[in-house]
Order: C-alpha cells, then sequence, then structure tokens
C-alpha cells in the first residue's frame, strides 16, 4: 500500500474473483455489460443468482461540472480538426496527406491521442461507402469525402462525423448529401 494513493492494488488473475465469490459464498451478484460467453462460464462456476443491472451504467451517464468542461473542450478539439478538414480536403490531394493535416491540427490543439488512437477514418471515391474506411495512398477527386474524427481531452472523447462535397456534385451525389445533412440536424 503507498499513503499516497487511497486504494490497495492487487493483480488478480482470471478466476480470482470467481474463487473470492465462492468463498465469501456470496448468493446475488449483481452484474452489468457482461458478454454471454463470460455470463455463460459465471453462471456454470458459480452457484449464486446474477441480476442484470444498469447502475454503473446509469451512474457514469451523469456528469459533473468538470467533466462536462473535459467533455466540450474534447468538442471543440474535434471542432477545429473538422474545420482544417474542410480546409485540406480538395480535389487531387492525397488521403493520406489530408489526414495528417488534420490529427497535426487536433493534436497541437491538445487531444492526448490520435482520433481513436489508430487514427481518423477518412474515404473517398468508392471507399466513401465504407463507413470504416481507412485513408489510403489515393489521391481524393470530385465527389463526396466521408471525415470521422473525434479527440480525447483529460480522457473524455468526442467524435464527429462530416461528408464534405469536393467539385462539381452529380444529381445522385446532391440528394446524397441533402439526405446526410438533414440526418445531421437531427
Amino acid at each position: 500500500r503507498d499513503d499516497d494513493y487511497a486504494l490497495d492494488v492487487k493483480i488478480l488473475d482470471n478466476n480470482s474473483i470467481e474463487r473470492y465469490i465462492k468463498s465469501k459464498k456470496i448468493k446475488r451478484i449483481g452484474i452489468e455489460d457482461l458478454s454471454l460467453t463470460r455470463y455463460d462460464k459465471l453462471v456454470k462456476n458459480i452457484m449464486a443468482d446474477f441480476i442484470t443491472t444498469e447502475i454503473v451504467e446509469n451512474r457514469r451517464a451523469v456528469k459533473s461540472k468538470n467533466e462536462i468542461e473535459f467533455l466540450k473542450k474534447s468538442a471543440d478539439i474535434a471542432i477545429m480538426g473538422m474545420n482544417r478538414a474542410y480546409e485540406v480536403v480538395g480535389d487531387g490531394v492525397n488521403e493520406m496527406d489530408a489526414v495528417a493535416e488534420i490529427e497535426y491540427t487536433i493534436r497541437k490543439a491538445g487531444s492526448e491521442t490520435p482520433p481513436f488512437y489508430e487514427g481518423m477514418l477518412l474515404s473517398s471515391g468508392p471507399d466513401g461507402a465504407d463507413i470504416h474506411a481507412r485513408a489510403n495512398s489515393s489521391k481524393i477527386c470530385r465527389g463526396l469525402v466521408v471525415v470521422d474524427l473525434g479527440a480525447r481531452y483529460s480522457g473524455y472523447y468526442s467524435d464527429m462525423t462530416r461528408t464534405i462535397p469536393v467539385g462539381a456534385l452529380t444529381k445522385d451525389e446532391k440528394k446524397v448529401l441533402g439526405f446526410v445533412k438533414n440526418l445531421e440536424l437531427e
């Protein structure tokens, strides 16, 4: 125990919790956010009544003033990144170069990590239909470009997705963009 740290830290093996529950003869256990596989294993290995709950999830939904400020700052950083995306995404620009510029803006503004740890998503051309497409060495061309980015500030995340038009759009592309913009407003 460290006097400067309020909690005792113990390294547990995979079955430590199950052994503890058995040793204390606990008969009712509240659980939440558990995979079906893990739930089945617990039911098989521990003779207890399992009660599903959302206590932790519900408590985490309520944010303190500090948490709200962290979320706002994270969102502000993401907005800066998206503003930069609107500046650098253009016809003939290499997707990876655009991502580098946008991520530099986000990190310079205070994001603790690249968006989503592995980096933001940017896709153009046929890849734009893949919601998880990563940027590649392709050149952006006329059409719709999907940009998905976020920031992490004091451990709090933001996430923002926009569809950016490049050049003159076809009638179908205009319909898609109109549909997406209506969704963004909801």
